[in-house]
């Protein structure tokens, strides 16, 4: 690492600080239709001489085109970061953001925020892990899903630890001859009902409420989805994926989203992401080598190894 490396670090964080308090502002708002910095500055309630800063950093960071003296968000960043886009998903970084940050890790490292911060927030986590889901999951699902199955032939699913209810709801939806169970938390089962009913009620939706760790989730299963939910097995990753073998049906398949799965280079992310919740609960983080030699010892092989737009899946059935 070099000097330059050094000060390269302090450029990445200004950059990341702007971008969330840029989104946070609604910036891009300004800049969904072709504009000028006059008109701008006019609807924000500010000098010209004050936006030109702002606009040229925006500019050169490539988040806002400009075409002579009309401005635009850059296509991708309209997309997904123009408030009123169906696409938005400036809320679900702000929450991961504020649930993932931490002020001061010598604060962490002494214990000091355990007490009067919570780890994990599942509930607003459900509230925008539906979206991710939407926009950015399910058409890999239904894609792996329906090159496995004829339709007629998938009788029963099982969402483990299933959140939002978003990916049995489109299961159920591509199965209609296939009972679907939902099994998760009882406040988290509530909030599932509310949304699927707000979408596609469906009679053959399921909710049974219990912890996957330790409850009976049933067995037979056709297709057993198991999103981001290993970790939570850390204490004997190899009992938990005994009991997703026992699950399913003889020709049955898993289908295991884990960021452990991810590839060597790209970890560090994932341990950046859990750094704070590791330090405010001594939380645990599954290896994919404990992964593998679960799966060895339960029975089950990888017939596939794929990715959606956030994790990677591992497709498994029985040896």
């Amino acid at each position: 690492m070099t000097y330059l490396d050094l000060y390269i670090q302090i450029d990445k964080y200004l950059e990341s600080k702007l971008f969330f308090q840029v989104v946070e502002m609604k910036i891009f708002d300004y800049f969904h239709h072709s504009t000028t910095k006059e008109k701008v500055a006019q609807e924000m309630k500010i000098s010209i001489k004050r936006l030109e800063p702002l606009l040229r950093v925006l500019i050169k960071l490539g988040w806002v085109e400009k075409d002579n003296e009309k401005l635009i968000n850059n296509e991708k960043v309209d997309k997904f970061l123009y408030s009123k886009s169906s696409y938005y998903i400036g809320e679900i970084l702000i929450i991961k953001k504020e649930l993932l940050d931490f002020e001061h890790i010598g604060n962490l490292l002494n214990g000091e925020e355990s007490k009067s911060k919570r780890i994990y927030d599942f509930d607003r986590m459900l509230d925008v892990g539906a979206k991710e889901i939407e926009y950015f999951r399910v058409d890999t699902l239904i894609k792996e899903a329906a090159q496995l199955f004829e339709s007629e032939s998938v009788k029963s699913i099982l969402d483990l630890g299933g959140g939002s209810g978003l990916f049995a709801l489109e299961l159920a939806l591509l199965y209609p001859e296939a009972q679907v169970r939902l099994f998760d938390r009882r406040s988290v089962l509530d909030r599932a009902k509310s949304y699927i009913k707000k979408r596609v009620p469906l009679d053959r939706l399921d909710y049974q409420e219990g912890d996957f760790i330790s409850d009976d989730f049933g067995k037979d299963y056709d297709l057993i989805i198991a999103s981001g939910i290993i970790d939570f097995a850390y204490n004997d990753v190899k009992a938990f994926l005994r009991k997703l073998k026992d699950g399913i049906a003889s020709n049955g398949y898993i289908f295991l989203y884990s960021a452990s799965l991810l590839k060597d280079d790209a970890l560090i992310n994932r341990e950046l992401r859990w750094l704070s919740g590791r330090l405010r609960s001594n939380l645990v983080t599954v290896s994919k080598e404990e992964i593998e030699h679960g799966l060895e010892d339960a029975g089950l092989e990888v017939v596939k190894k794929t990715e959606d737009l956030l994790y990677p899946i591992w497709i498994l059935r029985r040896i």
